[in-house]
């Protein structure tokens, strides 16, 4: 090999070896953006950002462990009570203007954040329909919040109306819960209750009409 050669080798290394370099660490700040987008994709995927709630697969998941401690917990006699409010008549004012539907989610979500006790769990499902999971409250205590959380709903005003909601409910202890293993199943029970307390608002409103 010519000496010049070899001067030229040995003046390009130092650039070589710097663009290698720098291209692993490129390739692997691309490695480390595909991780952290998955990491945001199951984020989001769990968590809404515009309501600010945990989602139905999270609500799924702690149901079923819920669950099985009311299964196995004998002694303990536990129960668990599955709240459904659903803002009605909702989907009119997402098709007329999408912001102020998700403005007043969020008025909704608030009332409820701060009725709720600490220890229930809150959810927000889609649909304009909020859950919320309550691990062995007593019945009279149990229906003192719902009381006051229905009050202060009522006294909302979204975009000068007074909002109507529906309500499902369902509770399930060691006597049903094999009926009910996972949320899917409940859901569905407390959507047809959902489904019933329109059909009985309807039915008032003929009455008066």
């Amino acid at each position: 090999m010519d000496n010049w050669v070899k001067l030229v080798l040995l003046a390009t290394f130092p650039v070589m070896s710097s663009a290698m370099a720098l291209a692993r660490f490129v390739i692997g700040s691309w490695g480390w953006l595909d991780r952290n987008r998955e990491d945001i994709d199951s984020w989001a995927a769990h968590y809404d950002k515009v309501i600010k709630l945990q989602t139905e697969y999270n609500a799924g998941k702690y149901y079923q462990k819920v669950a099985r401690f009311v299964t196995k917990e004998v002694a303990a006699d536990l129960h668990v009570d599955v709240l459904a409010i659903h803002w009605a008549h909702s989907s009119q004012m997402r098709q007329f203007n999408e912001d102020d539907y998700l403005d007043n989610l969020r008025q909704i979500a608030k009332v409820l954040k701060a009725e709720r006790f600490p220890s229930e769990q809150l959810y927000y499902i889609g649909g304009a329909t909020f859950l919320i999971i309550s691990l062995d409250v007593s019945p009279t205590t149990y229906e003192f919040k719902n009381r006051a959380m229905m009050r202060d709903l009522w006294q909302l005003t979204l975009d000068g109306t007074t909002p109507q909601f529906q309500w499902g409910h369902l509770q399930v202890d060691r006597q049903n819960v094999l009926g009910y293993p996972n949320l899917e199943r409940v859901l569905r029970y407390v959507e047809r209750e959902m489904e019933t307390d329109l059909v009985v608002e309807y039915m008032k409103q003929e009455v008066v009409n």
